[in-house]
């Protein structure tokens, strides 16, 4: 019979790859996304386990709305996309994250890779664009500066 109290967690248990972090704050990180189907995807990823976002304590509220804020700005620096989609899905990972999804018109170039949106304006695709551990290392270097850590709760 399957434990209902608890279900393995890829946040919780550690499983993401060390270097897809791109940083953390009191209550939340940032993880770049594996599926770089959009440039600079990542996820904001609380940092207790919670499965149902309108049980976020208001600390968790207010830094959620400021790294999201930081991490918008920084997306903008480094990659000028046109468009964000948002989203908190929860499907595959039982656990509150945030999803950011840069949209662009032009194709974009990074690592030596091309990435191409061609569908902005319509609702973002899931297509697989697996990169490797390097790439992802390399976009969390690129990201980390640009999102000051003073902002954050102490």
């Amino acid at each position: 019979m399957k434990n209902l109290d608890y279900e393995a967690c890829v946040f919780c248990d550690h499983l993401i790859v060390p270097t897809d972090y791109v940083c953390t704050w009191s209550y939340w990180q940032v993880i770049i996304n594996h599926n770089q189907d959009y440039l600079g995807k990542l996820m904001l990823v609380l940092l207790r386990h919670e499965t149902d976002v309108t049980s976020l304590k208001e600390p968790e509220q207010g830094e959620f709305w400021r790294l999201l804020a930081a991490v918008h700005t920084a997306l903008s620096t480094l990659f000028q996309p046109d468009h964000f989609n948002y989203a908190f899905l929860m499907n595959g990972d039982r656990h509150v994250h945030f999803h950011v999804i840069p949209r662009y018109s032009a194709s974009r170039e990074f690592a030596g890779l091309i990435f191409t949106d061609g569908q902005l304006g319509e609702h973002y695709q899931l297509r697989d664009n697996i990169v490797a551990v390097q790439v992802r290392q390399n976009l969390a270097d690129a990201l980390r500066p640009q999102i000051p850590d003073s902002m954050r709760d102490r």
